[in-house]
């Protein structure tokens, strides 16, 4: 499609040993920074410092002087920071898995901070920290979709177990099994004295809970993706892309990208990106730029009609797909001229539950 305009960018960094220990411990900023070397909170000791005690500290500390409002602020902070206290020490296996947790954490901080991942620019602000099959860590910078935070990802086999928020005011989340068992949060990112934990069955967490699952695994998904078009990038080069003699048939990736192709014409014409959704990944760049494009040509009076989809080559396994296209189409604008346009494109699919759908689509120059 004429149109088109894919925010996929895949970037394997390569980086002398220097320049990857300055772009690895930037993943650590997220945390060092809030917690010294603790996301658990406060500086990390051979020995925990008791919350108890930490509380007694602050209660010392206190100036006679201090205004009445601060000191309401004090008995409120130490009264939560006992309730904190009590309720670790009632659920101690819970205390286990967060001191796990900020193990695993240490670990991968270390490693990235030592070069030794694969540093990958799964889009813009967005970067993927892996060891080659696994990834390890995902940064993204504030502002991305509109964010005020700096947010960072954690993973382990493949799913999440810890994340943080940072801005004003800093979150982070640990997850066990799938599940959110505590969500520390700091109302002062550059006060680490004071936090409130909310653990896994409290009111605070199920809003959040869903929500940062989701954002990982969708960030999961955009780095399996970049990790995959990499590969074919790569195995494809100084080779000849054909795939005739696979196992798979070029007639069905025919008449998915010629069915693609129709549907977008018709969704153009009606306005209806509904007509087309089908075809497209969900929660893609893709489905972005082409929902955008379907609002624009339509609020244009800019009319579409195919004239062939003619597919030249394709390389594909049993998860992804990538097509290279001859498009021809019959352009009819608001004033009645017409225009007949011809693209190569390419075309890169994934298979979700049996099905092929688009997930990237670029202009291209012709061989």
């Amino acid at each position: 499609m004429k149109y088109i305009k894919s925010n996929t960018a895949v970037i394997i960094l390569t980086l002398t040993a220097a320049s990857v220990i300055i772009i690895g411990a930037s993943l650590a900023v997220v945390y060092f920074t809030l917690f010294g070397s603790n996301p658990t909170g406060g500086d990390r000791k051979e020995e925990p410092e008791p919350i108890t005690e930490a509380a007694e500290e602050l209660t010392e500390e206190t100036s006679e002087e201090t205004t009445e409002k601060t000191e309401k602020t004090s008995e409120t902070s130490e009264e939560t920071t006992k309730e904190t206290a009590k309720e670790a020490a009632s659920n101690p296996e819970r205390e286990e898995i967060v001191s796990l947790i900020y193990e695993k954490y240490e670990v991968i901080i270390s490693e990235a901070a030592s070069g030794e991942y694969e540093i990958m620019s799964i889009s813009d602000g967005v970067c993927a920290y892996s060891d080659g099959d696994s990834l390890k860590a995902v940064a993204v910078s504030m502002g991305v979709d509109g964010s005020s935070y700096t947010k960072a990802y954690y993973y382990e086999d493949s799913a999440l177990f810890c994340a943080c928020y940072k801005g004003s005011d800093t979150q982070v989340f640990f997850y066990s099994e799938g599940r959110l068992i505590r969500q520390r949060y700091y109302p002062d990112t550059n006060n680490t004295e004071y936090y409130e934990d909310y653990d896994e069955g409290a009111k605070e967490n199920t809003a959040w809970e869903n929500k940062i699952a989701s954002e990982a695994e969708n960030l999961y998904f955009k780095w399996q993706v970049a990790a995959a078009l990499e590969s074919a990038e790569d195995n494809s080069e100084g080779e000849n892309r054909s795939n005739d003699d696979a196992d798979y048939d070029r007639e069905y990736f025919e008449t998915l990208l010629t069915a693609y192709c129709e549907n977008m014409c018709s969704a153009v014409n009606a306005g209806d990106y509904g007509i087309v959704e089908g075809n497209i990944l969900p929660g893609s760049s893709f489905e972005l730029s082409q929902l955008s494009l379907v609002n624009t040509l339509y609020s244009e009076g800019t009319k579409e009609s195919l004239v062939s989809c003619v597919l030249n080559d394709f390389t594909a396994d049993s998860s992804y797909c990538y097509m290279y296209v001859t498009e021809t189409e019959d352009i009819i604008y608001e004033n009645g001229s017409t225009e007949t346009v011809t693209y190569n494109m390419k075309y890169s699919a994934v298979s979700e539950n049996g099905s092929w759908l688009l997930f990237d689509g670029e202009q291209i120059q012709a061989d």
